[in-house]
């Protein structure tokens, strides 16, 4: 009781408690402070035993979601700094063949031709283990592979707790959104962009009708 007195008025270091006080004072005051620091630890046990929020769960699930060391952009540096290449030579390559293949179908074949002459001859360096990276441009890579991959898994868990409760998720949006479609479905069952409502997310039973309409069937 003494030696827990005398620690709390040294670091206390008020005017209100001081080394000569009465037994009785010191013990009340002892008193005090265990009332305190057990309403401490029920709170914290209360914090700590509370159900996990669904972006709670979303970000456990992102950060063992197996995703090599290479493409984390892990660390921070000051200096230009010669760093792995994210990407491997092969999705280098099936990177070139998709984005070939998608000037192939947007453009019709002289057009098509130029434009894979011109990006075929911008890669035709090859492809680089390593590259060299700035500080800003590292550090925006790393938050653009995190949204990315938040958005994919918020995607996921969305779908699949929704579809447990008889929706289909129509729309591939922001994480934050679909964090916000699972905390509360009823009230962002649709949301405002440009003055225009979007449908997020439907009835299983509303879902193949959802499709023909928006296909124009």
């Amino acid at each position: 009781m003494e030696n827990a007195y005398f620690i709390f008025i040294a670091l206390k270091s008020s005017e209100c408690y001081c080394f000569h006080a009465s037994k009785e004072i010191r013990k009340n005051t002892v008193y005090q402070l265990i009332n305190s620091i057990k309403a401490i630890q029920r709170a914290w046990r209360t914090f700590k035993l509370r159900p996990e929020t669904w972006a709670k769960q979303v970000w456990n699930i992102m950060r063992n979601d197996s995703t090599p060391d290479r493409k984390k952009y892990l660390g921070i540096f000051l200096l230009v700094e010669r760093r792995i290449n994210p990407q491997t030579q092969e999705e280098y390559d099936l990177h070139t063949d998709e984005y070939v293949n998608g000037l192939k179908k947007a453009f019709n074949k002289n057009i098509a031709q130029k434009y894979i002459k011109k990006y075929l001859a911008e890669q035709a360096t090859g492809y680089k283990e390593y590259n060299y990276y700035n500080p800003s441009e590292w550090a925006e890579n790393k938050k653009f592979q995190l949204y990315n991959c938040l958005n994919a898994v918020a995607y996921i868990v969305a779908f699949i707790k929704l579809h447990q409760q008889g929706y289909r998720i129509v729309i591939y949006e922001d994480w934050s959104l679909m964090l916000k479609c699972l905390a509360n479905p009823k009230y962002h069952h649709n949301s405002k962009l440009y003055n225009n409502i979007v449908i997020n997310f439907i009835k299983n039973s509303e879902y193949a009708r959802y499709m023909c309409k928006k296909a124009g069937k």
